[in-house]
């Protein structure tokens, strides 16, 4: 962590933290700018990061996470389709207009910051929890949004285009335990986070009801305003923004920090540290402004299946054949028979089978999801909802308009609405 830290006060509530946060980057040039920005001025679909507002979607070509394309590759469906990630394809993420900063809120100050994987100091194997994020993974690219978007693609304006989603960064907002760490680029969401508790029982965000005797802390990472894939002191950084039509990621205009490999993210050399006090009024404003949690971390259909599928005590957790593979491309050292023989030692907490292997090679998607999609479409949530804060740099609202009318497009109408 970075040691001008220690210079900083401890602020008497989150606002004044706020307001010295944002002094600092409109100071932003004496911060070292460690990755140039990267765009190239004649693909009009690129990142330039002109004229936005805070929570405009860029679409962008930039580079892609390595990370992504290792999952991706597991994904086609049939020989004829190509490896789902490269460089021609396109991505919508968070813009970085207006900030200098990454942001993390917490309630309070661990002395460290570890992904939810590595945090139980006495594990060191951790299929069990992967295994779970891989089947998600897995799950989801059976959505037909995701079919036509991600994997098979489709024309905008005379342009194939396909898009990139952060699968893996996706199982993490949906109840899954992974290497990575949440960071936000608006202030606002970190803010939210740093006022407040999850509680796993009610699955909901509870205010922290403590005044100045206790603190919180906002951290703050300094990026450049590319949009590239960034690897800044072994950190290796991440958007994951709009992901088809789960909404968790872009209400919360994320960003990740992989810390695979035991890293812990308060060793990053930049990152700033600034505390304040609990201030019982002030939190209550800030969860009221965010509805009490459910602007920021919304129910949605994915959502309540997942987290009923994933806990579910008295059901072993299914596991496909493809989750499997998804394993084995990153559990090196192991094999397909030695996966499952671990699977199937695993016990809950009766002392029955924790894991159910389907044999089947894709999870099975219930149409009760779909059905919940097609309503959404029919209520005009593609137009009004994806396509409203997306941003198209040079190309203006006719690429916008263009993709907002996709759906009636009839080599399309079957991937929004019911056959």
């Amino acid at each position: 962590m970075n040691k001008i830290c220690e210079q900083f006060p401890v602020f008497e509530n989150v606002f004044e933290a706020i307001d010295f946060l944002r002094s600092l980057g409109l100071n932003a040039v004496n911060i070292p700018d460690n990755i140039l920005p990267y765009f190239d001025a004649m693909d009009p679909l690129n990142a330039t990061g002109l004229y936005l507002d805070e929570t405009d979607f860029l679409v962008t070509r930039l580079q892609c996470n390595v990370d992504d394309v290792e999952y991706y590759r597991q994904l086609n469906i049939g020989n004829s389709i190509p490896f789902l990630t490269d460089f021609k394809r396109y991505s919508i993420k968070p813009n970085l207009a207006h900030t200098q900063f990454l942001y993390r809120g917490q309630s309070k100050d661990y002395k460290s910051i570890k992904p939810n994987l590595f945090r139980d100091k006495n594990k060191h194997y951790f299929l069990d929890d992967m295994i779970k994020g891989q089947e998600l993974i897995a799950f989801i690219a059976e959505h037909p949004l995701v079919q036509l978007l991600g994997i098979k693609g489709f024309e905008l304006r005379n342009r194939n285009i396909k898009l990139q989603a952060n699968l893996y960064g996706l199982a993490q907002h949906y109840y899954n335990r992974t290497t990575e760490v949440d960071l936000s680029s608006s202030i606002d969401v970190a803010a939210f986070f740093a006022v407040t508790m999850y509680d796993a029982k009610l699955d909901k965000y509870l205010p922290i009801e403590a005044g100045p005797e206790s603190t919180g802390v906002i951290y703050a990472l300094p990026v450049s305003r590319s949009l590239a894939y960034n690897s800044i002191f072994g950190f290796n950084i991440t958007s994951i923004g709009k992901q088809f039509c789960f909404e968790r990621p872009s209400r919360q205009l994320g960003f990740l920090a992989d810390c695979s490999g035991d890293k812990d993210l308060i060793d990053h050399k930049l990152l700033l540290r600034v505390e304040f006090k609990h201030n019982c009024d002030i939190t209550n404003r800030i969860y009221d402004f965010w509805g009490k949690g459910d602007a920021i971390a919304p129910e949605d259909p994915l959502e309540k299946y997942w987290r009923m599928y994933r806990d579910n005590p008295g059901e072993p957790f299914h596991v496909s054949n493809k989750a499997i593979e998804l394993n084995l491309y990153h559990n090196h050292g192991e094999t397909e028979e030695s996966i499952t023989d671990k699977l199937l030692s695993y016990r809950n907490g009766q002392g029955a089978p924790a894991f159910k292997l389907t044999g089947k090679e894709w999870p099975e998607f219930p149409r009760e999801l779909l059905e919940g999609y097609w309503s959404d479409i029919k209520n005009g949530w593609w137009q009004d909802v994806f396509c409203d804060d997306i941003y198209f740099p040079l190309s203006g609202n006719k690429t916008k308009e263009a993709l907002k009318a996709i759906p009636n497009d009839p080599r399309y109408r079957s991937s929004f609405f019911e056959n």
